[in-house]
């Protein structure tokens, strides 16, 4: 390696490359930041639903976790590699946030009772577990790309990322307050909102994704099976639709989000796999 004024010289070539593997990575992790404190400014919004005491025993659950979590993380990551590491930990934080949405809405539409506290911990905990897989796996896979005499551009970096995930909770987040209903006497706004999305948006774009799907895999020699395979998740999208009708349980709730996302991955992987 050549160096100039003690600097090493990389190739444009190389520093292209070096972008292409940073940028998206490093927006993941701005997410991740996002997808962590934006805890603060849901407090904000519910008021007097999530108190001080509240917010401190879910909050606590989540640091807890995350503290702890670093020693299983860490040598996992050093197995697994940092590409493995990031997917799972954006992957799992991602779940566990739109699992947090889903009670959030059960909360403030009043449809169900449940131990609020309680399941905020839980799932707060579980995102926070993931969350511990971001650091880590963005040292370990962007090290390699940054000489030693680089490093401090390397941090610089990522204190800049820190910072954009901060925005991204806490200014995004906002705006995103301010742009849905949480007023509790406009909340057959909300109930007539979801029946419109889930009927007028949500169920019209699923069909036309499965014959969009199917039109593409009849026409590149898909096999009948694969076909199958990658429909099934479709289907059970509508069955979704059409039973979100009527108010639900938690756990169905939670059941529906994470087990159409497992679904789709088994489907999706069997079909390729041995098809």
């Amino acid at each position: 390696m050549d160096f100039v004024d003690g600097k090493p010289l990389h190739s444009s070539a190389y520093r292209w490359r070096r972008f292409l593997n940073w940028f998206p990575l490093g927006l993941t992790y701005a997410f991740l930041y996002m997808g962590r404190y934006n805890l603060t400014v849901s407090k904000n919004a519910l008021g007097e639903l999530m108190t001080k005491a509240d917010f401190g025993a879910i909050f606590g659950a989540g640091t807890l976790t995350y503290a702890f979590a670093f020693l299983i993380n860490g040598p996992l990551t050093d197995r697994i590699g940092g590409k493995r590491a990031m997917l799972i930990g954006s992957a799992g934080a991602a779940i566990m946030n739109v699992c947090m949405g889903v009670l959030t809405w059960l909360l403030l539409t009043g449809g169900l009772q449940f131990n609020m506290v309680l399941w905020f911990s839980l799932l707060y905990a579980a995102n926070m577990y993931f969350q511990s897989f971001g650091a880590v796996a963005i040292v370990k896979t962007n090290s390699n790309w940054f000489h030693i005499r680089e490093r401090g551009t390397f941090g610089g970096i990522f204190g800049i990322l820190i910072s954009l995930g901060l925005y991204f909770a806490f200014d995004w987040g906002q705006m995103i307050v301010n742009a849905t209903v949480a007023n509790p006497k406009e909340l057959s706004l909300v109930q007539r909102g979801l029946r419109t999305t889930l009927f007028r948006i949500v169920l019209p774009l699923t069909l036309l994704g499965v014959s969009s799907f199917l039109f593409y895999g009849a026409t590149h020699g898909f096999s009948p099976m694969k076909l199958v395979l990658n429909t099934v998740p479709f289907g059970a999208l509508l069955a979704a639709i059409h039973a979100l009708r009527k108010r639900r349980t938690v756990l169905y709730y939670l059941a529906v989000v994470d087990g159409l996302m497992l679904l789709k991955a088994m489907c999706g992987i069997a079909a390729m796999r041995w098809f």
